[in-house]
Parts: structure tokens; C-alpha cells; sequence
């Protein structure tokens, strides 16, 4: 099976809400615009973190494709059997690979304990059987 489609949450870490700064999906193929993007979000102080129940290594390509800054700094989540584990990985991380649905849950609420404020997008296909 092919890649389809991985989340990307958006976060900012401050004390105000964060406002909505874009809508982003990654396929197989990396959009032109993607490191403009991406670019623009870095220049806002905004990290990015991407989610999918695709092999990691190969989510983490993509992601470099499409200028996803320490996009090589990646984890097979199936190897993140606590909690403590998912917390740390949450902050030491960019890109997760083999997420269950559960474990993103887990990820996005260890994130908003760390004080980030989390936006995340999902393609309707992303989590269909």
C-alpha cells in the first residue's frame, strides 16, 4: 500500500490562542508550494509535527521533500508503548510513524500538557478503513 495521507499538527507555543495559520496535507507527491509554506510557518515560530500510520522513515522523506524543518528527527511509534514514552516523544520528535489512533490522541494530549497550543488536520480518508 502506498503513502495516502498524514496529518500535520500545528502548534505554537505561547500563552494567547494560536489562530488558524493554514491547512496543509502531504501525499506522495510534494506540492510546489510546500516549502513556502512550511517557510512561512517557521518565520510565525510555528512547529510542525507529522502523524501517520505510515512508516515512519518513508513519512520523514516526504517531509524533508517538503521543507518540514528536523523532519529527519523520526520514530516508529509502534516502539512507544507508555505513556511517558509518547510524552517524551511528543517534544523530542517531528515525525511519527505507525500511529495508532489511540497513540495520536495520547501524542496531542501530551503536547497540550506541555503547554502548546495543538491544531490538527486530518484528510477524511486518513482515518477510514
Amino acid at each position: 500500500m502506498g503513502i495516502k495521507f498524514h496529518n500535520l499538527l500545528i502548534l505554537k507555543k505561547e500563552s494567547r490562542p494560536t489562530f488558524l495559520l493554514g491547512y496543509a496535507v502531504l501525499t506522495g507527491r510534494v506540492r510546489e508550494n510546500a516549502k513556502e509554506t512550511f517557510a512561512y510557518f517557521k518565520e510565525q515560530d510555528v512547529t510542525v509535527k507529522v502523524i501517520s500510520g505510515d512508516n515512519a522513515r518513508t513519512v520523514s522523506e516526504i517531509a524533508k521533500q517538503a521543507g518540514i524543518e528536523n523532519a529527519d528527527k523520526f520514530v516508529d511509534a509502534a516502539m512507544l508503548v507508555t505513556d511517558e514514552q509518547l510524552a517524551r516523544a511528543a517534544e523530542t520528535y517531528t515525525v511519527f510513524g505507525r500511529v495508532t489512533p489511540a497513540q495520536k490522541q495520547k501524542l496531542v494530549q501530551a503536547m497540550q500538557k506541555a503547554g502548546h497550543t495543538v491544531a490538527t488536520f486530518d484528510s477524511p480518508q486518513s482515518n477510514s478503513p
